[in-house]
């Protein structure tokens, strides 16, 4: 018997590497490779490489949980029928998103492209972001009255790439050599400048002192040109 299936509707802890806190929520479904939340208002899907440790919260059983927690809505819902993760974000292009992928914090905006092992995301911060699916540590689709910092939709207009799309994340990187990058939004020195060549295993990035460092295809969670 599948180990989720006592913990149906139940509240539950749930620890992520690299998140400061617990996400908490009502056990709404899984598939085959990823595991659903439902907060109350939202739907979470989490990649299951990325749990760390799944436990019931506190000692309360369904009985004993709040209507909203134990039942999930249909709001937001974008898993039936939908077993995996890269199908999840397929069906999760367009909408209003909240996403984190190790970088520190969470970004928002909208999945509108999903390639073999990354997707891209557009942010009215960041505008056109490339995230590798090994790092995606969640997604949460917004409620549909939700817009990004209350634009309208003429106000966010997504800048468009400045390159084509190529199949899986290592031949994007590749595309952009010669480029002003940025790599997992910039979150730690270093991780800003010229992509001066795309190796067989590393990546030569040329800051801004013209000294270049050089960093494993695996380290890297993001790209973006800003």
């Amino acid at each position: 018997m599948n180990p989720f299936v006592t913990l149906k509707g139940c509240k539950v802890e749930l620890r992520l590497g690299g998140l400061p806190a617990a996400l908490t929520g009502s056990v709404a479904g899984w598939g085959q490779d990823v595991f659903i939340l439902y907060s109350g208002s939202r739907y979470t899907y989490i990649p299951f490489r990325h749990i760390e440790r799944l436990a019931p919260a506190g000692h309360k059983d369904r009985a004993g949980m709040t209507n909203t927690e134990a039942a999930a809505g249909d709001e937001g819902a974008i898993h039936e029928k939908v077993t995996s993760l890269r199908k999840i974000l397929t069906y999760a292009r367009g909408l209003f998103s909240e996403v984190y992928f190790s970088s520190g914090r969470p970004i928002y905006g909208y999945v509108s492209s999903v390639m073999n092992d990354y997707f891209i995301f557009c942010s009215p911060v960041y505008h056109t972001v490339a995230v590798s699916l090994q790092h995606l540590k969640y997604i949460s689709p917004c409620p549909a009255t939700a817009a990004p910092y209350n634009l309208s939709p003429g106000q966010f207009t997504p800048r468009p790439s400045p390159v084509t799309l190529a199949r899986t994340f290592e031949m994007q990187l590749r595309k952009l050599e010669g480029e002003l990058i940025i790599f997992n939004l910039g979150m730690l020195p270093g991780e800003t400048g010229v992509l001066a060549t795309a190796g067989e295993q590393m990546l030569e990035l040329t800051g801004e002192d013209g000294v270049s460092s050089y960093i494993p295809y695996e380290q890297i969670q993001s790209v973006h040109v800003p």
